[in-house]
């Protein structure tokens, strides 16, 4: 079953920051994009995450990508840490992915609207799967 979505609940949803809000609470994105051979998606696919409004974005992937996600975003974190929504595979293979990866993403716990709780980091700096979530 669907639920309709469109303008009048997507702004019902969204406010402006205020003076009390801070990076967590405009929301951190986890992004898992880029490979050494595809760089450039996550590039771009950090690029529209910060272009978004989001509070933080937190890039975890190969050496190369991150070098030039940094050069473009250099405000964009590089290390695990409080992710609420994962952006995972533009630019990567599949069939190269550590083992669970996607499945251990959908099970990281997000924090309801009221909670302050993170969902929990499941990629290395390195861009390998955490122990005990698919490494």
């Amino acid at each position: 079953m669907s639920v309709p979505w469109g303008p009048t609940e997507t702004a019902a949803e969204l406010r402006a920051p205020t003076d009390t809000d801070d990076k967590y609470r405009r929301g951190v994105v986890g992004i898992r994009t880029g490979s050494e051979q595809y760089p450039g998606a996550a590039v771009l696919g950090v690029e529209a995450a910060w272009r978004t409004g989001v509070g933080m974005v937190r890039y975890l992937g190969p050496d190369r990508p991150t070098g030039l996600v940094l050069h473009r975003r250099p405000e964009t974190v590089t290390s695990g840490g409080r992710v609420q929504a994962w952006l995972i595979g533009s630019g990567t293979d599949a069939a190269a992915r550590p083992p669970g990866e996607v499945r251990c993403a959908a099970s990281s716990p997000a924090p309801s609207r009221s909670s302050s709780t993170p969902a929990r980091s499941i990629w290395s700096p390195t861009g390998r799967a955490r122990a005990g979530c698919g490494s």
